[in-house]
């Protein structure tokens, strides 16, 4: 119950604060959040968001640490963290988080589809298509990016 009230009450309205611009106020509400519930994925996406817009990347990076430090055993916290650390130019520690995230939750098809991506960033397609494979054993079908979707129909020629 606490859980939807925090949601209800100070993230619900976050995306219409960024859409006004007004950042200093999304980043409080983010931060009641995350100060509650510190590996809350929607909160650690949209902290993420603020800091792509402010050009500040290392705006979740405290958020970050506190939620692994916190709860070091879940999958989709280090996956969210691994593939931001990739969107911010630093693939190889990102590689590590996503590769945790595997191992914790083999069921999880979210780090096998930003390892593929993080593996097309860092030039290595060979891993990124065994990426691509095992997401979709795992049962995804969302969309890849353009890069990824290539490696993908390669490997169906192989």
């Amino acid at each position: 119950r606490y859980l939807q009230l925090t949601e209800r009450h100070h993230l619900d309205h976050v995306l219409g604060l960024i859409r006004e611009g007004d950042f200093k106020f999304a980043i409080r509400q983010i931060e009641w959040t995350l100060n509650i519930f510190s590996n809350h994925p929607r909160a650690l996406m949209l902290i993420e968001t603020v800091a792509t817009l402010t050009k500040v990347p290392e705006l979740p990076m405290p958020y970050y640490k506190v939620a692994l430090d916190d709860h070091p055993q879940y999958a989709l916290t280090h996956a969210q963290y691994g593939r931001y650390l990739g969107e911010i130019g630093r693939a190889s520690e990102g590689l590590t988080h996503l590769k945790r995230a595997a191992a914790l939750d083999a069921e999880l098809p979210a780090p096998h589809v930003w390892l593929a991506e993080a593996y097309v960033k860092t030039g290595r397609p060979e891993l990124a298509v065994k990426e691509v494979q095992m997401a979709k054993k795992l049962g995804y079908q969302g969309e890849w990016p353009a890069e990824v979707n290539a490696l993908d129909i390669l490997s169906k020629r192989k």
